[in-house]
């Protein structure tokens, strides 16, 4: 299969898309989702892309191509049509509302998955890697937090 990424090119794909892009910009902070940044030369304003999972192809620096998922949280264009999107982490999807219940014997990853499923991530991607046991526990409070904090502090 061909990649963008192996012709020096930077590019956002998805189902039926793909979109190549001529600038990244791209914030990390610890305990925080990712951020990037992406600008699209010509895009068209009639696609729907907010919400909608895609993935930032891009070459690597040893030549390999280096992948980015995320979710598309906000996308403008202007009079020219030129876009700019802004790419997310799937974790802020988490971050929207504020809970205040009890979770029942769960462990970490189970809660995790019930968490990212409810917020509409497509959990057949999610991927523990965990370095220490998080047990099955009888409750566990979520005690006005969001799901992204809650889960953070769980870690």
């Amino acid at each position: 299969m061909h990649s963008p990424a192996t012709d020096g090119r930077l590019c956002l794909q998805g189902p039926n898309l793909t979109l190549e892009a001529v600038e990244l910009e791209h914030h990390e902070t610890v305990g925080r989702p990712f951020v990037a940044r992406v600008v699209i030369p010509q895009l068209d304003p009639r696609l729907d892309l907010i919400g909608r999972s895609l993935q930032l192809v891009y070459p690597a620096p040893d030549g390999t191509e280096s992948v980015i998922a995320g979710v598309i949280a906000a996308a403008r264009v202007d009079h020219a049509g030129r876009g700019e999107l802004l790419l997310c982490s799937h974790a802020v999807l988490l971050d929207h509302t504020r809970h205040h219940r009890l979770w029942l014997d769960r462990d970490f990853a189970g809660l995790a998955r019930a968490l990212f499923e409810e917020a509409g991530f497509p959990c057949g991607q999610l991927q523990f890697d965990l370095r220490r046991s998080h047990p099955v526990r009888p409750w566990r409070l979520q005690a006005d937090e969001n799901d992204l904090e809650f889960l953070q502090r769980l870690c």
